[in-house]
């Protein structure tokens, strides 16, 4: 592949590329890592990594920077640096020569709103899940009760209809209803007198 395809890619990359010579000076950054970095390539380069990104963040990855084992070897950190507001995981590359390394990173700034936003989404679609859960067992139960309520109605009544057919099929006494204008008409299955 040619520089001039390789520069192509950089030019391209959405990740923030630096390289960094031997004294961890910036030697070159690609436009997504003057974009993130912001400040101007005259200022940068040169730089050490360090005035960049705070000298917290180079201790850390400075610890990790072992010149003396075998190379080539990509380190990856698990906490994200912070760098103008934004998320930033770091991967250090060294190359054949251990002289040089290449700083990758990656802003992952709204992917984590995202995440954060998703999370909060699935938290108060549970809570609401819950409530709603609550609700429908409460409503379970009072239509147990109000089934219930009815079924004892509905025997009571039973009974009521059970005990009124006794009394009248069982009367000795004659039992008259008025029907119409005032005539008399007997009721139940004799007339006894």
């Amino acid at each position: 592949m040619s520089k001039g395809h390789l520069d192509l890619i950089l030019d391209r990359m959405s990740e923030a590329v630096l390289q960094l010579s031997a004294g961890g000076r910036i030697v070159y950054a690609n436009p997504a890592a003057l974009q993130l970095i912001q400040i101007p390539e005259e200022r940068l380069l040169g730089s050490r990594l360090g005035e960049v990104i705070g000298q917290a963040s180079w201790d850390q990855i400075a610890r990790f920077i072992d010149v003396t084992s075998d190379c080539p070897k990509t380190l990856a950190f698990d906490t994200p640096l912070t760098l103008n507001g934004r998320h930033l995981p770091v991967q250090v590359v060294f190359m054949e020569d251990q002289l040089i390394q290449v700083v990758i990173l990656n802003d992952i700034t709204e992917q984590t709103i995202a995440r954060g936003g998703f999370q909060k989404a699935c938290d108060e679609l549970e809570l609401k899940v819950k409530e709603r859960t609550m609700e429908l067992l409460k409503a379970k139960e009072d239509l147990e009760v109000e089934i219930q309520d009815h079924k004892r109605t509905v025997e009571a009544l039973r009974r009521s209809e059970e005990q009124y057919r006794d009394m009248v099929e069982n009367l000795n006494d004659v039992i008259f209803a008025t029907v119409g204008h005032g005539r008399e008409r007997p009721s139940g299955s004799t007339c006894r007198g």
